[in-house]
């Protein structure tokens, strides 16, 4: 399941709303550990924690960072948000494609890429590890008090409203109609003016330097005007 429906995600975001003006949910670094190996859901927090908060200590200048107390503080955060999605039988948490994604964000971590940033927010990031259980055509009806079933579709499902009941649809390709960016296969938006409420087609994402309204229009995911490349203290220690 690729694509996250509701503001659920932790993202780079946790780190620095946790850590304060030390981070965003960033990446490890921890040179030395290359190895892509299976990551179990219950272990997911802990190492994206400690990616982050080391991470945050070498980019962003911060030798003073407590690194335990940062990584508990993250790691309890994360269990109580993203780390509940994967424990969640209906979200098809796949260990071997979370252990790629950390090991896509150590690498990018062990240098400060500013890439981190896109890494975070796009739904080819961490939150590829929750692959989803139900196929094209079944049922991923919320309910109030239970949002987890908007991510649950697998194959790269798209939780989508239809009348007045929820099903897993197939992402929607180039040129199609669409009537949010999400709806759209991998590296397309919606052109669709008013998300949700409009219909546009599905595009590819925009290059740096293009105009823009919103950051999921860019491939960087971020949005000024233009879009641009995020800076290394947006992408590791801005708030």
């Amino acid at each position: 399941m690729r694509h996250v429906r509701v503001p659920l995600c932790v993202s780079l975001a946790l780190v620095a709303a946790l850590v304060a003006p030390a981070c965003t949910l960033v990446l490890d670094s921890d040179r030395h550990q290359s190895d892509v190996v299976p990551v179990p859901a219950t272990q997911f927090c802990g190492q994206l924690a400690a990616i982050g908060c080391a991470a945050v200590r070498d980019c962003c200048m911060r030798p003073d960072l407590d690194l335990d107390s940062c990584t508990q503080m993250v790691a309890v955060g994360c269990a109580n948000d993203f780390g509940a999605l994967g424990i969640d039988p209906r979200t098809g948490y796949d260990d071997v494609q979370a252990g790629f994604a950390l090991a896509e964000a150590r690498e990018l971590a062990a240098t400060c890429d500013p890439a981190l940033y896109a890494w975070t927010n796009a739904p080819t990031g961490f939150r590829s590890a929750l692959a989803g259980t139900v196929p094209y055509g079944g049922s991923c009806d919320p309910t109030l008090m239970d949002t987890t079933p908007l991510l649950s579709c697998a194959d790269d499902g798209v939780c989508t409203l239809m009348g007045s009941e929820w099903f897993c649809n197939p992402p929607i390709p180039r040129g199609e109609e669409c009537s949010f960016d999400g709806a759209c296969e991998p590296g397309l938006r919606c052109t669709a003016l008013v998300q949700f409420f409009g219909t546009g087609s599905c595009q590819p994402l925009k290059a740096v330097g293009v105009d823009c309204t919103r950051d999921s229009e860019c491939e960087t995911y971020l949005c000024d005007t233009t879009c641009r490349d995020a800076t290394v203290v947006e992408a590791y220690c801005s708030e």
